[in-house]
């Protein structure tokens, strides 16, 4: 079954909404209150897939004032830096590795 970008977004924002709910009961625990909690997706497909009642998770915790899920473009989106790090290191690695194989040969 193949799955489109939005309805990975969406469950990407589930399994965050999952989380931020976890961090929101530790932190009551440590007598730290917490407003609404912002998610921030640059899929605004993502964001409608959400208030889509059939899809009740994150329409459910944003109803209730859990959270917020707020759009933000790609190149304002914090987490993307991350990703790109992540591909560069892969490319350092890689390229290590055929340095490696090639000083092998000689």
């Amino acid at each position: 079954m193949s799955l489109s970008t939005a309805e990975v977004e969406y469950l990407a924002a589930g399994s965050s909404c999952s989380q931020l709910v976890w961090m929101e009961e530790m932190l009551k625990e440590y007598d730290v209150e917490q407003d609404v909690l912002t998610l921030y997706c640059d899929n605004l497909s993502a964001i409608n897939i959400s208030k889509n009642p059939t899809h009740h998770f994150i329409r459910d915790l944003v109803e209730e004032k859990i959270v917020t899920l707020e759009h933000v473009a790609t190149e304002e989106q914090l987490a993307n830096i991350f990703a790109f790090i992540l591909q560069f290191l892969v490319c350092v690695c890689s390229l290590c590795n055929v340095l490696d194989d090639v000083g092998t040969f000689l």
